[in-house]
């Protein structure tokens, strides 16, 4: 089990306790290609503040990556805003955080950062989810959130296309099938345009 400290995932945002949700350079595009309709079975919950655009701050701690290492990053980059949806179901939940960038090596950087947080902790399992996501890396955690914490088993995916990253995410008290966060992967990269791969047989 990942010990609480900074690499615990921020699963707050799912239950509205995320504290000022701030306004963020966040373009146009981001809101266009972010998913808008919930999974199956699932509901809309809106983040504190009623506002899905994420201030710097609450971007560097929405990963399961260390937040000074994530702010740092945004702020030496081309970042230019996050975006996040988050749904529940009962006790489980799930999100989409899209990440914003002016360049695609500094999205294709951001991503090998929050995959590298993953790869450096021995309990974290991650894998690659090509053909059908080629740049896509499948992970699985069992964490403890920042805010409650509360004790979660997550399925999960980063992707990135062109400029934006995307981080899938779904958590529940107890273990559950991966294949709704590549699914949520796959309609992401469908959103932003991109043409997924045949899927596993």
């Amino acid at each position: 089990m990942r010990t609480p400290r900074g690499l615990a995932i921020l699963l707050a945002l799912s239950v509205g306790l995320l504290a000022g949700c701030g306004e963020s350079s966040t373009a146009e595009s981001l809101s266009s290609i972010i998913i808008a309709t919930p999974p199956s079975g699932y509901s809309p919950q809106s983040v504190a503040g009623g506002d899905s655009d994420l201030s710097i701050d609450d971007a560097s701690s929405a990963t399961p990556a260390d937040p000074g290492t994530v702010r740092t990053f945004l702020q030496s980059s081309s970042w230019r805003g996050a975006q996040i949806r988050v749904w529940v179901q009962a006790a489980n939940y799930a999100e989409d955080i899209a990440f914003g960038f002016a360049s695609t090596s500094d999205a294709t950087r951001f991503e090998s950062l929050e995959v590298g947080a993953l790869k450096a902790v021995p309990t974290d399992y991650v894998y690659s989810l090509a053909p059908q996501l080629p740049t896509g890396q499948g992970f699985i955690i069992y964490s403890q959130t920042r805010v409650g914490g509360k004790n979660v088993f997550c399925n999960g995916a980063w992707l990135s296309y062109q400029d934006d990253v995307f981080e899938l995410l779904t958590c529940g008290a107890t273990p559950q099938d991966g294949s709704l966060a590549t699914s949520l992967a796959v309609t992401q990269l469908q959103r932003a345009g991109g043409t997924p791969g045949p899927a596993p047989t």
